[in-house]
């Protein structure tokens, strides 16, 4: 003879909900159909991520209401994990690419975990994770980074846990950014190394990009190619042979490293 009611007190009218929705759904859509334009749900995956975080700032949940949602990411270009990983969800669904939402906690010092959301990608009946709000720069003048880009479950885990989520067990690499790529570098030296490097470069002029990134089997590579990239001159002399420098050495070159994952984005 219990009864139960339920009175929903919403944050917003059915008027602005609708806005709302109406002008995220735009720019979902225009994003979806600039991705189609590519020939593989890799590439159309990659440009999504690239997007977001080219039209996206990061901020605290508490700075805006709608931190969290895929209008705030969007619209505002302004989102928390919450709404990149949605807006992640939302224009990918329009590209029929399974996906899913991941929750958990993430930690990038690898000590002070808090909670976080990032995504689950399937391409070719294969899982992958993706973290979009990791994947954008928080430092002046820093650029975006695939560190995050389809990784497996032991990536994932090396700064992320308590998943709540139930999903496969991820070992593939076939469509991680660095291996398809091929800039997933076994050695750090050396005339092969320097020609990854040129043919690295030369592929980001063609595409416009002003970074080249190379991930390597552990830290004592990455290392080495740091001594080899800068002590060296290796990507002073690349970048003369591409036209980027006008002379050996005459230019500033940046770079950021995830020590995690043995990666390295130079810019």
């Amino acid at each position: 003879g219990q009864k139960i009611y339920f009175v929903p007190d919403y944050i917003m009218t059915y008027e602005e909900y609708s806005m709302k929705l109406s002008s995220a759904r735009s720019i979902a859509n225009t994003i979806a159909q600039q991705a189609m334009a590519y020939s593989t749900q890799y590439e159309q995956e990659l440009y999504v991520h690239d997007y977001i975080i080219n039209h996206c700032t990061y901020i605290d949940p508490s700075e805006s209401a709608n931190a969290n949602t895929i209008y705030g990411c969007l619209v505002e270009g302004k989102a928390g994990c919450e709404g990149y990983s949605r807006a992640f969800q939302f224009v990918l669904n329009k590209l029929d690419i399974d996906n899913r939402i991941i929750t958990g906690e993430g930690a990038t010092d690898g000590v002070n975990y808090i909670a976080h959301m990032w995504n689950y990608v399937v391409l070719n009946g294969k899982g992958y994770f993706v973290d979009v709000t990791w994947d954008d720069p928080k430092g002046e003048g820093a650029v975006l980074t695939h560190n995050y880009f389809n990784v497996n479950t032991n990536d994932i885990l090396l700064r992320h846990r308590s998943i709540v989520q139930t999903v496969p067990l991820c070992t593939d690499i076939e469509h991680n950014y660095f291996v398809h790529e091929s800039v997933y570098l076994q050695v750090g030296s050396g005339d092969a190394f320097e020609t990854a490097v040129s043919n690295a470069v030369h592929t980001a002029r063609y595409r416009n990009q002003n970074s080249v990134e190379f991930r390597f089997p552990n830290g004592a590579v990455l290392e080495q190619a740091k001594n080899s990239l800068f002590n060296s001159g290796v990507i002073y002399n690349v970048y003369t042979d591409a036209g980027i420098f006008l002379s050996s050495g005459s230019g500033q070159v940046y770079y950021m490293t995830n020590d995690s994952l043995n990666t390295i984005c130079i810019f």
